[in-house]
């Protein structure tokens, strides 16, 4: 990496791993867009200051920091000399990617700061062919030879360095000790030893220490699942080859250029020259990369069963998480850990002390980021936490999963700063079955489930009162192991955490516009059984009653908000009733029966008063003035809205806010005063974008082209009224999508084409009552 390109290929694909823009980049160093760009297209080189930053921000490792600073600044390399000779294994099949992982290891060990380089990396991710192709281009470099070792079949310490001496033709039977002899041999020479696999060997590293104080020209080069930590020692972390996220799949062409969907063709190639990747094939092909997480051993396995194997029979294998038993292969002339990916595995895995082990196993309940309080929780069983009640419990805990850190088994990194944990799927699978050969299956997935149930209960804002943007956030980080515990609930059954986790989860859900999905997880978790806990059920009912307004099902919202209404106040919960029949007085307007609304909004703010929250009292209000509106009664319907908003305001409730601004548009819109309403759609919309509300966006967009249409700007209002409708489309909104079209169809009948107004409005209303959708739309 000792050129401009090959730094700023390097510094490009860092930046675009971590999802952050140039413009957010140079935010972060505190340095021009324009800097970045020329950085990236090799143009300029960064100061040494400004590459410690880069360092930093492109979350490069302590340990490999200087490095990176070095190859930011071209550190001048040797001379290169007549090649040396070559002791390398050489390939049988072509290499994928990686070009500037090369790049900087030739670098690396150009310079004259770095004499033992460990590449280290999870199991399968290609670490010994990156050193081979790395060591081949290092030839030119080491006049005395580039040299490999392969140690995997090793497990005594003491033979290291004794394989090191016979593959450098050093015997044993001197007076002097191997290590004197490997010593006084290797003194005055300029080589490359590469040492392959020695993580179980790492007693070792000592004598590698002392031949590189005695040797001046000497380098080494390993590949280890965890590091030596020695003195001297730099680290290079391999990772996983990139995938094409999911927007991607459709496109042969942006697909094929992942290197994991190049190493994967080349592979398939080898069995059937002529296969192609195309539009047929070529999602199920980047599926299958993302779900083998780029791990190169696993793709190479998953290829060499295509050719037998239709991707897509290979995909759903994969999704029924049976990658284990899949990847394997019986070609001859390969170590058994190479063999399958399970074996490849196994081989970090029993290198940890049985305690460690037994944690990685338990850490296997996890399906997505966790942190340090996660882990405590779902590590150890209450009897076990007693046991370690003392302050130092978590820092041994900490100390634990660096550890698991440091042989790749598990995944840390810093995120707003605090360190979260994961595992690659591949790597949770293994530990899922040791796991269940420990006989801890249910007991680690009910501590994780009861973990995740406390989590979506104790910050819901609906019923809490908290700030609505950190709730959605902190689900947000946390949802795939909150889904992974609702499903789990479901399935074993535990009805008791799945209805806690579905009521928790049904108001974050409906937010984020997973409509349709969530519909069926909150029936199934209804289905479970019932738990006895009538509030609990009456909360799940009342978020199922949510999202089937959203969708336009009014019949089934109605019967499971009143289903709701009864439960809560068989259970005497206030607030479940106050928010049953808050989500009743809304269905009843969204039905046209402004009278029915008023009743259950009166209902709701009788509980109300007795409660004394101020965010229900804004609701209350909010929907009294909207049965008003709907009645044509404005004069008693706009002071309740603004007595609302005069609350929403003061909480900073950005979608009270913006459901109340747009209620007074729509009242201001329908007494002619056009340039009002505009106004107060527009807040409206600066309110919902603020918080990403899934359903109040197109609301809004719909509304801004209906005062568009009034002030005869029909190209502005078809414009808002098309985002909304591909928003609404995307939340499976019926009721949404047809009002929209409605509006479309005003558009027409507003530029004289009358024809496609009538055939519109006809449709609309076809579809509304096949719905069974009010005729007017709301």
């Amino acid at each position: 990496m000792n050129t401009a390109a090959d730094f700023a290929d390097y510094v490009r694909r860092r930046r675009r791993a971590l999802d952050l823009t140039r413009t957010e980049l140079a935010a972060r160093v505190g340095c021009s867009p324009d800097t970045i760009k020329k950085i990236e297209e090799g143009e300029r080189r960064p100061s040494k200051e400004l590459a410690v930053l880069l360092a930093h921000h492109l979350a490069i490792g302590e340990a490999e920091r200087p490095l990176f600073v070095a190859m930011a600044r071209g550190q001048a390399a040797p001379d290169p000399v007549a090649p040396g000779p070559s002791h390398l294994p050489a390939p049988l099949t072509s290499f994928v990617g990686r070009s500037s992982e090369v790049s900087a290891l030739v670098a690396a060990l150009t310079s004259e700061d770095v004499r033992l380089l460990t590449l280290v990396g999870a199991p399968g991710v290609g670490k010994t062919r990156l050193a081979v192709r790395a060591a081949g281009e290092l030839r030119p470099y080491f006049p005395d030879g580039v040299w490999f070792v392969p140690l995997a079949t090793l497990e005594d310490p003491r033979l290291a360095t004794l394989t090191i001496a016979h593959t450098l033709g050093v015997a044993d039977n001197r007076p002097a000790s191997l290590l004197d002899q490997l010593t006084h041999l290797l003194r005055d020479r300029r080589l490359l030893l590469v040492l392959d696999n020695f993580e179980q060997l790492l007693d070792a590293a000592a004598d590698l220490v002392h031949l590189l104080t005695a040797c001046a020209g000497l380098k080494i080069m390993v590949t280890s699942r965890t590091p030596l930590d020695v003195y001297g020692e730099h680290r290079f972390i391999v990772s996983p080859l990139p995938t094409p996220p999911p927007a991607e799949w459709p496109s042969p062409q942006r697909v094929a250029a992942y290197p994991a969907v190049q190493l994967f063709l080349a592979r398939v190639r080898a069995h059937d020259a002529d296969f192609q990747l195309d539009e047929e094939n070529c999602a199920l092909i980047a599926e299958v990369c993302a779900r083998l997480d780029g791990l190169p051993l696993a793709i190479e396995l998953a290829a060499a069963q295509t050719y037998r194997d239709l991707p897509t029979r290979l995909r759903k294998q994969l999704a029924g998480g049976r990658r284990l038993d899949l990847l394997a292969t019986t070609a001859r002339g390969l170590l058994p850990r190479q063999q399958t990916l399970r074996e490849a595995i196994h081989w970090s895995y029993r290198l940890l002390s049985p305690a460690d082990q037994v944690l990685f196993a338990r850490l296997g309940g996890f399906a997505g980021d966790f942190d340090l309080d996660a882990a405590y929780a779902v590590a150890y069983d209450p009897d076990e936490r007693a046991d370690v009640a003392s302050g130092d419990a978590r820092f041994e805990l900490a100390d634990r999963l660096e550890a698991l850190a440091g042989h790749h088994l598990i995944q840390a990194r810093t995120q707003d700063g605090e360190i979260v944990y994961n595992l690659l799927e591949t790597l949770r699978e293994f530990a899922l079955e040791q796991l269940a050969a420990h006989g801890e299956s249910g007991a680690v997935r009910r501590r994780h489930a009861a973990y995740y149930a406390a989590m979506a209960q104790a910050v819901d804002p609906a019923r809490t009162g908290g700030d609505l943007q950190e709730w959605r956030a902190l689900l947000r980080r946390n949802q795939a192991n909150l889904l992974a515990a609702l499903q789990w609930s479901i399935g074993a059954p535990e009805p008791t955490l799945a209805l806690q986790l579905a009521g928790g989860l049904g108001h974050y859900l409906y937010l984020e516009g997973h409509w349709q999905e969530s519909v069926h997880w909150l029936q199934s978790a209804l289905a479970v059984g019932d738990a006895g806990e009538p509030a609990l059920r009456a909360r799940v009912l009342t978020s199922l009653g949510i999202l089937y307004i959203a969708l336009g099902h009014y019949a089934e919202a109605e019967r499971h908000l009143t289903a709701a209404l009864g439960l809560a106040r068989r259970a005497e919960d206030r607030l479940g009733a106050a928010w049953a029949l808050h989500q009743l007085a809304h269905q009843a307007i969204l039905q046209g029966d402004a009278v029915q609304a008023r009743a259950y909004a009166e209902d709701a703010l009788y509980i109300q008063r007795e409660m004394g929250d101020p965010r229900f009292l804004a609701l209350t209000l909010e929907q009294l003035g909207c049965a008003a509106v709907e009645e044509g009664n404005y004069e008693e319907g706009t002071p309740w809205l603004l007595e609302s908003l005069e609350i929403y305001l003061k909480l900073n409730a950005d979608g009270g806010s913006g459901s109340t601004f747009n209620l007074l548009g729509m009242a201001a819109l329908a007494q002619g005063e056009t340039a009002q309403a505009l106004d107060a759609f527009r807040r409206a919309y600066a309110h919902f974008e603020r918080i990403h509300h899934t359903h109040g966006l197109p609301w809004t967009l719909r509304n801004l082209g209906l005062a568009q249409l009034c002030l005869n700007q029909p190209a502005l209002a078809q414009n808002h009224f098309l985002a909304a409708y591909d928003r609404y489309v995307a939340l499976a909104s019926q009721d949404g999508a047809i009002g929209v079209v409605e509006g479309i169809a005003g558009v027409a009948a507003q530029l004289g084409q009358h024809t496609l107004a009538a055939h519109l409005f006809g449709a609309a209303a076809a579809q509304r009552e096949l719905a069974g959708l009010p005729l007017t739309a709301n």
